[in-house]
């Protein structure tokens, strides 16, 4: 690695990764789904990637190909929480919990989660 590289940050570095020039990919479909399956001629293996599984191995030799030119490779997914309901009750308790220390009174949301035992009045 350069020196240079050393002091960037790792995210734009670029990754030292790339595919091995020896495995066997094929595109089948199976029960109407497709499914790229690659063989390593060394082990005898083969494993089956979803095409947008694919598209990320096949993004390591740096060539482009259908599959990296694809709508879904080229655009990023809309952020949104992992869990979006937990995060919705979390950020409601969290307010809920701060709203009580500044006035003294439990709202409904708190009172609710009392009542099925869920509650913070230690």
């Amino acid at each position: 690695m350069a020196t240079a590289d050393a002091f960037r940050s790792s995210i734009t570095r670029p990754v030292g990764l790339r595919r091995r020039g020896d495995l066997v990919t094929n595109r089948q479909v199976h029960q109407g789904q497709a499914w790229w399956v690659v063989k390593d001629p060394i082990s005898l293996s083969y494993f089956r990637f979803r095409p947008e599984e694919y598209a990320l191995l096949d993004m390591l030799d740096g060539k482009r190909s259908k599959a990296t030119e694809t709508e879904f490779v080229k655009t990023k997914p809309i952020p949104f929480p992992p869990e979006p309901f937990r995060f919705i009750g979390i950020q409601a308790t969290r307010w809920s919990l701060d709203h009580e220390d500044k006035t003294g009174k439990r709202n409904l949301w708190l009172r609710g989660l009392d009542r099925f035992g869920l509650g913070f009045d230690s």
